[in-house]
């Protein structure tokens, strides 16, 4: 009797181990794009139709969404129309404003009878394209839009290697950035990036400690603002999370960071730069830290050769 009792228990753990370390990928943050009509004719049914796919693709698993009036503010800073233009080198300067790490836009083809949506799947990092494509007769415009939803989170779920530039370590960063910076004398540096989440302020600042760390990593001279008068590079600026929205378990921060650079002894700026991340977690504190910290770790290569720029 006993045997059979371990050999279940035995199963038990064993598959909740498993099932432990399988754990559910982290939704991607996805912009979309309003659907753009080839012809005037149908510019109408494009933006039903638009509006249909944008509250399918909600529902998707596989996609957190950024929010429209988020995407709208950065389309307005790159000059771009609705439709985002999405192409890769869009795509990628889109990624930077938004966090977004896929986009989704699509163009709507045919007749005032039938007509041929498709969708095209845009890694903001990696330039990947894909696309997928919808028959739209007259009356079937919701069951359409929500099977070509389906399609599109298909895709983004098999080819999110693919849209999504695999995650470069810590200590692989730091050896490429420690190459840039060998042989140079190195300034003193101070840092101060204060954030806040929503209305509260944030005691230990992610962004600021990525920047810091990496310098310091890299062999700066880190200086306390109460030491400020010694340093040769200030830099300053703002962070700010938010909370966007919950799927399932999981919970998505925004965070957008904003940094100068300056040469203190002639006033320089060396650099003046920004970056938003989306990240994802079970935690909404850990979430808001996390998009935090790689905003801060993506500006702090930019950072690094802004300052060696201004040491020639």
């Amino acid at each position: 009797m006993k045997t059979p009792l371990v050999a279940l228990f035995a199963l038990v753990i064993a598959s909740a181990r498993a099932f432990a370390g399988d754990p559910v990928p982290a939704p991607l943050p996805t912009a979309v794009f309003e659907a753009e009509a080839v012809s005037p004719a149908l510019k109408e049914r494009a933006a039903q139709f638009s509006a249909l796919l944008l509250a399918s693709l909600s529902s998707q698993p596989e996609m957190l969404l950024v929010e429209r009036a988020q995407l709208d503010v950065a389309l307005g800073e790159l000059s771009l129309g609705a439709s985002g233009m999405a192409d890769p080198t869009s795509a990628a300067k889109v990624g930077r404003l938004t966090g977004a790490k896929v986009l989704v836009s699509a163009k709507v083809i045919g007749t005032t009878g039938e007509m041929t949506v498709v969708a095209k799947v845009v890694g903001t990092e990696t330039g990947r394209v894909f696309a997928v494509s919808k028959v739209v007769s007259g009356g079937d415009a919701t069951t359409a839009a929500h099977e070509l939803a389906v399609q599109v989170a298909k895709t983004v779920k098999a080819h999110a290697a693919e849209l999504v530039a695999p995650v470069e370590d810590t200590a692989a960063r730091e050896a490429r950035l420690r190459a840039m910076v060998a042989g140079k004398t190195l300034p003193a540096v101070t840092v101060s990036i204060p954030e806040q989440h929503l209305t509260r302020p944030v005691r230990d600042p992610a962004a600021e400690t990525e920047i810091a760390r990496t310098l310091g990593t890299l062999g700066f001279t880190l200086l306390e603002s109460s030491a400020a008068e010694k340093a040769t590079i200030r830099i300053t600026g703002e962070a700010i999370s938010e909370m966007g929205m919950r799927r399932g378990d999981f919970v998505s921060c925004r965070a957008r960071v904003e940094v100068k650079v300056v040469e203190i002894a002639t006033g320089k700026i060396l650099l003046q730069d920004r970056q938003t991340e989306v990240a994802a977690d079970i935690s909404e504190a850990l979430a808001a830290k996390t998009a935090l910290e790689h905003a801060g770790a993506k500006l702090a290569e930019r950072i690094v050769p802004a300052i060696l720029s201004g040491a020639k």
